[in-house]
């Protein structure tokens, strides 16, 4: 799980993960909007893919169907960069 690796930082009108283990080669930090931050509390905060979904649908006030399109193309392309999210599936 890399939830506790990373920390999400606020710069330049952005949200952005970045890789906190020290000595760690460089890689670029990702690019995160208010919700792709808002998601990845809800990871950091131990919790579910579900609980994920949930707080969307609260936060956007959008349907259970688009919400869950959204979180598995959120943990998707975190896992392209090499980022595995504790909780999701």
């Amino acid at each position: 799980m890399d939830n506790a690796r990373y920390r999400l930082r606020r710069a330049a009108g952005l949200y952005w993960l970045v890789d906190s283990r020290p000595g760690a080669s460089y890689s670029a930090p990702a690019p995160l909007n208010e919700a792709g931050a808002g998601l990845w509390r809800v990871f950091e905060g131990g919790g579910s893919g579900g609980e994920a979904v949930e707080w969307l649908c609260r936060e956007y006030g959008i349907g259970k169907s688009q919400a869950e399109e959204d979180v598995e193309k959120f943990i998707a392309q975190l896992r392209g960069r090499g980022i595995e999210i504790g909780g999701a599936k």
